[in-house]
């Protein structure tokens, strides 16, 4: 997870902004509880929406308690109820995280190399147990690394094979909780877009130091400009593609966060990554989604 999936705080009405923080915090508490106090660094914006869009369906939401934050035990907030949704996404954010971690070292310098070698046997500790939590994730996790390697190793120019990999994964983790067939097809559609869009965002930040480092990216072969003007246009259309098969989706609740962050996050969170600026200095132009 990369958090690139981000609500826009303005636009959220103030229950459902409490709504969209209890799910971050029951998150944060289910991570805890699974996998030990480190566990909550791995807590991302991504993984929050992909609970709050499984919650919104049947009976997942258990509801919510008032409590006080592990993190920082001075401060009370609220918390969704353990749920099986927040601990399918605890597992899948573990284990992303671990190949994260191991693509960072592997494509890292000298010292990046030294910094993340101390993390590396707990990451592979934490990892061992989510996919023994849930081994169809892990399943799902190894097949996108060796689609991913592939895809690497053949460096591809295709934007549309180099984040094949990436939207076959959201796809059968999203579809993976679908209550009938019909559910499946559009969770299958929405995932499907959503590891587009993650892909395309996470290349275009990465655009700039990529071109330094040589690093694998499908947008590295063009001008900087253009990369991104490609970049733009790829994120546009995942934009109208996820709204599309979330609005066949039958929720009972949290609808509206859900379309908060799709069509009002998610083009907020592509203007700052296209405005070039680094990351201090996007939390100061765009607080709405960095600041949430």
């Amino acid at each position: 997870m990369f958090g690139y999936l981000r609500p826009y705080k303005p636009e959220l009405k103030v229950k459902d902004y409490s709504i969209y923080k209890a799910v971050y915090c029951g998150l944060c508490n289910t991570l805890g509880k699974r996998y030990g106090f480190i566990a909550r660094n791995i807590l991302t914006y991504d993984a929050t929406l992909m609970c709050i869009i499984d919650m919104s369906r049947g009976s997942a939401c258990k509801g919510f308690r008032s409590g006080r934050c592990p993190v920082k035990p001075y401060k009370k907030c609220d918390f969704a109820n353990e749920n099986e949704a927040l601990e399918y996404w605890a597992d899948v954010s573990v284990i992303l995280a671990f190949y994260k971690v191991l693509d960072n070292y592997k494509d890292g310098g000298f010292l990046k190399k030294a910094a993340i070698l101390p993390i590396l046997p707990v990451m592979k500790h934490l990892f061992k147990k989510a996919a023994k939590n849930n081994p169809f994730a892990a399943q799902c996790a190894k097949e996108y690394i060796k689609a991913q390697t592939a895809v690497e190793e053949k460096n591809t120019r295709s934007v549309d094979e180099a984040a094949q990999p990436t939207a076959e994964l959201m796809s059968k983790l999203l579809s993976k909780n679908a209550q009938n067939e019909t559910e499946r097809r559009v969770l299958d559609r929405a995932g499907y877009f959503i590891g587009r869009w993650i892909y395309f965002a996470d290349a275009a930040d990465d655009l700039k130091d990529d071109k330094k480092s040589g690093a694998y990216n499908p947008f590295v072969a063009q001008e900087y400009s253009e990369g991104m003007k490609i970049a733009e246009r790829l994120l546009n259309s995942c934009i109208f593609e996820i709204g599309n098969a979330i609005s066949l989706l039958q929720v009972n609740r949290f609808g509206e966060i859900i379309n908060n962050v799709v069509y009002l996050g998610l083009p907020k969170v592509k203007e700052a990554i296209l405005s070039g600026l680094d990351k201090k200095e996007r939390i100061k132009r765009f607080p709405a989604v960095y600041r949430i």
